[in-house]
C-alpha cells in the first residue's frame, strides 16, 4: 500500500500501525513522490492512503492520476476537515472512503481492511 500525508506525525503513526498489521506500506510526504513510487519497476499498489489536503497536488488529483495508471488500485482518503472537498472533487459516497481524523489504530485498521475487502465498482 502506499501513503501520502504531509503530517510526519500522522504518516509515522500510520504506517507503524499498518505494518505491525501485516501490510507493507510505501509511504510518502507529498502526491509527486508518490507518484515517483508508484511507477517504479515492479511495484503493485493495491490501496492508496492519502491526506484530501496537501500542499502541491491535493489528495483526490493524486488519486486520480493513480487510478489513471492502475485502475484495480482502491483509494482511502484521510482528512481532518474535508470540508467537501470530496464531492467537488467528484468522489462518490465519501464516507465510504473518508477516515476522519484524528483516527484510532483500530479504526485505522478496520477501515483500511473493509476497503481492500469491497468489491471493485462495476
Amino acid at each position: 500500500m502506499l501513503l501520502a500525508e504531509d503530517d510526519a506525525s500522522v504518516r509515522s503513526l500510520t504506517e507503524r500501525v499498518l505494518s505491525r498489521a501485516g501490510y507493507r506500506v510505501l509511504s510518502t510526504a507529498d502526491a509527486e513522490t508518490a507518484l515517483e513510487v508508484l511507477h517504479r519497476p515492479r511495484t503493485r499498489v493495491d490501496l492508496l492512503i492519502t491526506d484530501v489536503i496537501m500542499p502541491g497536488m491535493s489528495g483526490p488529483e493524486l488519486a486520480a492520476k493513480v487510478t489513471a495508471a492502475s485502475p484495480a488500485t482502491k483509494i482511502l482518503f484521510i482528512a481532518g476537515n474535508a470540508d467537501g472537498t470530496l464531492v467537488r472533487n467528484g468522489i462518490a459516497q465519501p464516507e465510504k472512503v473518508l477516515l476522519e481524523k484524528p483516527f484510532s489504530p483500530t479504526e485505522l485498521a478496520r477501515k483500511v481492511r473493509e476497503i481492500l475487502d469491497a468489491a471493485a465498482p462495476a
